[in-house]
């Protein structure tokens, strides 16, 4: 039996990741030793299930959309930065506002929802965030500090968060590849765009 390694996630706008691609062009050189996310690939997890499976993504796609059956579209801002990790940060992240009580409603739902399939959040706390970079030293790197600092003050726009999404990862040499398996769209609860997890 395979496995999928999986995760669910909310997905910003495109003219918020473009924004974003340009600030990552400009943070990169202060600290080039950090593994810089992909902007097309940005992502906030609300989940991270593992390996899971195969045969269990139609029934993670069916709790999925029980939890956003009962939520309406969530409107974020992204703006701002901040990082993981004290004085030597391993992760450089953007914060967001608006509607974070409302998307940290939907994250406790999942983890009951998801429990059957083996999932148990990571944090009894939600905090919503965008990972820009993470330090390849296990020590951390100061420098995201100053990239934190350098961003502390911008605005990346709004997104209305119309649909959770269930992501499949890959790793390789390259980084990891995402693939969509299914989109729940909140306020329906019917699952669209059901692919094949090969």
């Amino acid at each position: 039996m395979s496995t999928l390694r999986l995760f669910v996630a909310v997905d910003p706008a495109r003219e918020v990741r473009e924004r974003l691609r340009a600030a990552l062009a400009r943070a990169r050189p202060l600290s080039p030793r950090a593994r810089w996310v992909d902007p097309d690939a940005l992502h906030m997890t609300l989940a991270f299930l593992g390996d899971v499976d195969e045969e269990s993504v139609p029934g993670i796609a069916a709790a999925l959309g029980g939890v956003a059956s009962r939520h309406a579209p969530v409107d974020l801002r992204f703006a701002g930065a901040g990082t993981f990790g004290g004085k030597r940060p391993r992760v450089l992240w953007v914060g967001m506002t608006g509607g974070v009580a409302a998307l940290g409603a939907v994250y406790r739902e999942l983890g009951v929802a998801l429990a059957p399939f083996g999932y148990a959040p990571d944090h009894a706390d939600f905090t919503p965030h965008l990972t820009l970079a993470r330090a390849r030293e296990h020590g951390g790197d100061p420098a995201l500090a100053a990239c934190a600092e350098a961003f502390a003050a911008e605005d990346f726009g709004a997104t209305r968060i119309e649909a959770m999404v269930l992501y499949r990862s890959e790793l390789g040499p390259g980084g990891s590849k995402y693939t969509a398996l299914a989109t729940v769209p909140f306020g329906v609860g019917r699952v669209t765009d059901l692919g094949s997890p090969t």
